[in-house]
């Protein structure tokens, strides 16, 4: 189960710190005086809002918090299927 959830925990991890990103990115906007250098900050956060970070395998399956989540979920469905055929093979 560790090595399902180690990079989960990584990818969480890494979104919190872009998310703290953005905030710093927000901050410096309000602080910055020189209007070409706000126009640069403010193009760079409308970069990263169209582009939220997340990883994906294969694009199909988003990595972060609730994937082991997931994986459990998918276990439990299919071994209670398993468990309500049995009685065909009885």
């Amino acid at each position: 189960m560790f090595l399902v959830s180690a990079p989960t925990v990584s990818a969480g991890l890494l979104s919190s710190q872009w998310f703290k990103l953005k905030v710093i990115l927000h901050e410096k906007l309000l602080a910055e005086k020189k209007e070409k250098e706000s126009k640069d900050i403010l193009r760079f956060i409308c970069y990263v809002d169209a582009r939220p970070f997340k990883f994906t395998a294969c694009k199909v399956l988003t990595i972060d918090w609730s994937l082991p989540v997931a994986i459990l979920n998918i276990c439990v469905t299919y071994l209670i299927v398993i468990i309500q055929f049995t009685h065909i093979y009885q």
